[in-house]
């Protein structure tokens, strides 16, 4: 094969180490279906792991005239759009465990450019990469019953999947499992409850609450494909196609109302995060809010910069008809630049603005009820804007400026060295005394606004 590895991992006595190397899709049809992948707004990630089996029907479905062979490493291939659905990305996993060399590794170091990171010890490499890496992105994860080693041995590797420390992600893949049979009564309804309770038993020998799941431990429905052993392989590939692409649709209508269908080029760059974040710290999440921002942001005056303007409220009856819009507002500005990820408000602002809006009120009033009102008012705010940028083709940046513009005159009252009220995140550069403004328009995030000295 003349493809190179996205992913590969190397064992060694010094230790593990896993390699990103920059993708480039392997298309089943041409370069120019590929290149519309990757320019995609939102293809649908299918990661499928499994050895001979899988790698038999991923050709067929590829088009099978790319020779995959059985690999260690995890490849991208795109398949063909079909009409209506979203793009289909394979991230094909046939990764073992730590235990495992690279049966080629002089041909993985190929591929240039390339990243590497040193792991710790890992129970299940392949489990923990999906996990890890490819779950947030995947609508299907399709285990290949035969080639893991039976069903026990599948549900064990899912209870294994259940175990990492999960993203923080509100959408989790469904589970598609693909077993090879010889019956023509073979009943997949009764095979997938079989599997869920062998899984509630696995997840009971690694000390893990099985009413957990399927509560959202990275592990969603789980379903059963059968195929025909004594069929032809072309049938059986059509068959998966067909079952990968109908729950690949209704995965991905899941992921447009969460807000978590992403770009090809956000999937690249976070799951290269994603791998760095292992190496650093294999017992926390991925958070995704933090990792998704831009170079530079922090929120880490969030707190310091909405006391000082909470304190010149003239009342509490402007926490809500001022206070509230105007710090969604700045929210909006600072959560979706151009190009960002689309996350849904309520991720955005439990993951990253919640606290700070919290230690913020506590220092304006002690009244618990308060507190409460104006954190949710904040948030409905927030969601209210946001619903705005969605449904008109005004930027953040414009929808903000009309947010100023409409309290310009409440603004003109206030003033501060310690806090830019446009952004909230940041001191102001300089508060100068020019047509009322206040300081809003005196920090970097003015200048973008196209604030006027």
């Amino acid at each position: 094969m003349t493809s190179l590895p996205w992913i590969t991992f190397e064992t060694s006595p010094s230790g593990n180490t896993v390699t990103y190397h920059e993708p480039g899709l392997k298309p089943s049809l041409s370069e120019a279906h590929a290149r519309a992948v990757e320019s995609s707004w939102r293809p649908s990630f299918v990661t499928l792991v499994g050895r001979r089996s899988k790698t038999i029907l991923l050709d067929r479905l590829l088009g099978g005239n790319l020779a995959i062979p059985v690999h260690k490493e995890v490849y991208l291939w795109s398949l063909p759009q079909q009409s209506g659905g979203a793009p289909l990305v394979v991230i094909d996993c046939g990764m073992q465990n730590s235990q495992s060399p690279s049966p080629n590794p002089t041909a993985a170091r190929r591929a240039t450019p390339a990243t590497s990171w040193s792991l710790p010890k890992i129970r299940n490499v392949n489990a923990t990469l999906c996990g890890r890496v490819f779950s947030p992105f995947s609508s299907v994860i399709c285990c290949f019953v035969s080639d893991l080693g039976g069903p026990r041995a599948v549900a064990k590797w899912l209870a294994d999947l259940a175990n990492v420390a999960a993203p923080d992600l509100p959408t989790v893949p469904r589970i598609l499992l693909v077993v090879e049979t010889t019956s023509d009564t073979f009943d997949e309804r009764i095979a997938a409850n079989k599997a869920t309770a062998q899984l509630h038993q696995a997840l009971q020998i690694n000390d893990c609450i099985p009413e957990n799941l399927p509560s959202r431990r990275n592990i969603g429905e789980i379903e059963v494909l059968g195929l025909q052993s004594s069929k032809l392989t072309q049938a059986r590939a059509r068959a998966l196609k067909r079952r990968l692409l109908a729950m690949s649709e209704v995965s991905m209508k899941e992921r447009a109302s969460d807000y978590t269908q992403f770009s090809y080029a956000h999937f690249q760059a976070l799951t290269k995060q994603a791998l760095s974040h292992i190496s650093s710290n294999i017992t926390t999440p991925f958070h995704f809010a933090g990792a998704s921002r831009p170079r530079g942001f922090t929120t880490d005056l969030l707190e310091a910069c909405l006391s000082d303007f909470l304190q010149q409220m003239p009342s509490q009856a402007w926490l809500w008809h001022f206070a509230a819009p105007l710090i969604a507002s700045a929210l909006l500005l600072a959560s979706y630049p151009p190009n960002a990820h689309n996350f849904a408000p309520d991720y955005l602002f439990n993951a990253l603005y919640s606290a700070p809006c919290r230690a913020a009120i506590a220092t304006y009033t002690m009244h618990k009820e308060i507190q409460r009102k104006f954190v949710s008012a904040v948030l409905h705010e927030f969601r209210i804007i946001f619903k705005t940028r969605n449904s008109n083709t005004l930027s953040t940046s414009e929808l903000h400026r009309q947010t100023l513009s409409a309290n310009h005159h409440h603004l003109a009252d206030l003033k501060s060295h310690r806090t830019c009220f446009c952004c909230f995140l940041r001191m102001p550069e300089k508060v100068l005394a020019c047509g009322g403004l206040g300081s809003w328009h005196h920090c970097l995030c003015g200048q973008h606004l196209g604030g006027q000295g």
